[in-house]
């Protein structure tokens, strides 16, 4: 933990050893920065004002937001001091789906020694998926539909612009190069931000 001093200014690293308690996290929605309100027991006397850096156990990192300090009376709960933090969560997407990625990879060769292509698929679960836009334009006499979508996957995901994703059923094109997320406030790593386009017509 590093106290806060001043805006942008904290103090030295320490050690504060307690209890982490996620039993009453609270995230944010689907497809917003995913993030979470820990809280910290630590002994009486232990000092993290607000604003504090701190990074638990597991390698999160967060911002102190508040303490309390809490007089047990004694036996069965003893003075304490709780602190509430908002962390990065690794929660994932409460209510997330199931996307899949479509990867074109070299199944063989032809009769010509022509590489032959094919899909591996790779599904991948917990995922956000949000409409972007859906535009309508004539073409040439005929009605063209281009359809984008935004997926968060999780962080660990492998996705690059040759791939497609199965959405839904649909088959979309990655447009672009997919971008991991971070939350520069809390250090939340929500995943791996892809923009896809399908066209119709």
């Amino acid at each position: 933990m590093r106290a806060y001093v001043s805006w942008g200014v904290w103090g030295p690293a320490r050690v504060l050893r307690c209890l982490v308690d996620e039993s009453m996290t609270r995230t944010t929605k689907p497809g917003a920065v995913v993030s979470a309100d820990v809280r910290l027991f630590a002994a009486p006397g232990a000092v993290c004002p607000p604003g504090s850096l701190v990074t638990l156990p597991d390698g999160r990192r967060g911002y102190a937001t508040g303490s309390v300090n809490h007089d047990g009376g004694g036996l069965p709960t003893p003075d304490h001091v709780e602190i509430a933090v908002a962390v990065g969560s690794v929660l994932g997407v409460p209510f997330g789906e199931t996307v899949t990625v479509l990867t074109r990879t070299v199944t063989g060769r032809d009769g010509y020694g022509n590489d032959v292509y094919g899909s591996a698929e790779t599904e991948v679960e917990a995922c956000a998926v949000r409409i972007l836009s859906s535009t309508e334009s004539r073409d040439k006499g005929a009605d063209k539909v281009v359809d984008s979508i935004e997926v968060i996957m999780p962080p660990a995901s492998s996705v690059t612009a040759a791939d497609r994703l199965r959405v839904r059923g649909v088959v979309y094109a990655v447009d672009g190069r997919p971008e991991p997320l971070t939350d520069p406030m809390t250090g939340a790593d929500p995943g791996l931000r892809v923009i896809a386009k399908r066209t119709t017509g």
